[in-house]
């Protein structure tokens, strides 16, 4: 039996669970009716979103203090891309229905800069991005969709992609262009993306503007580290 406390001390605070935190947060803010909470506490309820390890195998990480810690890390969104971190991590708690969104050509991470944790916390850390279905369009064509890999080296589409991660301070990787999958590592989030209009290939010099352009890119939020 525990050793009585001092008189005047407060009674002892049992153990808190984290997982079961994020558990009753999470009901408390989509109704317990109509949510199934995930044991983790991990919230991801949108259409076409996945992670890796599936919802599912991420069950057998959770741990007695309610961490779930895991080797690395995916998350996706099916026709757009991945984010995939390469390091251990906890992911117990983690809200990816409002930290999340994969657009067409881009991806924003804690699109709240309140909400976003200092570097090397949550998802805010280093982390490899896919885009999906990143190709030019050219308007005065009937197919406007560039997709021929022939074309695209003629318009050196895969230099116009890694003046866009010069500009912001990302490392490329690689150009695929069967499925226009553009690969590129970044030190930590802020929202990453071409624009509608930054398919089109005229070279602009570069000049003070709010969108700063690179090699005719002009991209959404700041660069790295403002």
């Amino acid at each position: 039996m525990a050793n009585p406390l001092p008189s005047g001390y407060p009674p002892r605070r049992p153990l808190v669970n984290r997982s079961r935190l994020a558990i009753e947060a999470a009901a408390t803010r989509y109704g317990a009716s109509d949510y199934a909470p995930h044991p983790t506490g991990i919230v991801l309820r949108r259409v076409g979103y996945y992670t890796i390890p599936s919802l599912d195998d991420l069950k057998s990480y959770l741990a007695e203090d309610g961490s779930c810690v895991v080797p690395n890390f995916t998350i996706g969104r099916e026709g757009y891309g991945t984010v995939f971190f390469a390091m251990e991590m906890d992911v117990a708690g983690l809200n990816l229905d409002e930290i999340v969104y994969f657009r067409n050509k881009g991806i924003i991470i804690y699109p709240d800069d309140e909400k976003r944790p200092p570097i090397n916390q949550g998802l805010n850390r280093e982390a490899q991005v896919t885009l999906e279905q990143v190709w030019p369009v050219d308007k005065t064509q009937p197919v406007p969709v560039v997709k021929d890999a022939q074309r695209l080296i003629e318009m050196n589409w895969e230099g116009h992609l890694r003046c866009a991660c010069y500009a912001n301070d990302t490392r490329f990787v690689e150009y695929r262009p069967e499925t226009g999958s553009w690969v590129f590592c970044v030190k930590h989030f802020s929202k990453y993306g071409l624009d509608e209009d930054d398919n089109k290939m005229t070279l602009h010099s570069l000049r003070p503007s709010v969108y700063p352009r690179i090699c005719g890119t002009r991209f959404r939020g700041r660069f790295l580290g403002q």
